[in-house]
């Protein structure tokens, strides 16, 4: 599974940040989504070998992702 990482606003009266993990070959509707935090993500890197395994690294955060495909979930 190829999968990318986004950050993004949700419309609504305040800004409400969320991470998104999306599979492009499936279409663009995201695989599961989480709250997020204000801080900036810098970079994402995956793990060399699980697929389901990355990594987020920013401003003052470096946080540790796994997906779980079977229920849509990140932990």
């Amino acid at each position: 599974m190829k999968c990318h990482v986004c950050t993004r606003a949700v419309p609504r009266l305040t800004c409400v940040l969320q991470l998104s993990l999306f599979d492009w070959r499936k279409g663009g509707e995201p695989l599961c989504s989480v709250p997020g935090h204000s801080d900036r993500v810098l970079e994402v890197i995956y793990h060399p070998t699980n697929p389901h395994v990355f990594v987020t690294v920013g401003v003052k955060h470096i946080k540790f992702w796994t997906y779980n495909p079977d229920t849509n979930e990140l932990n």
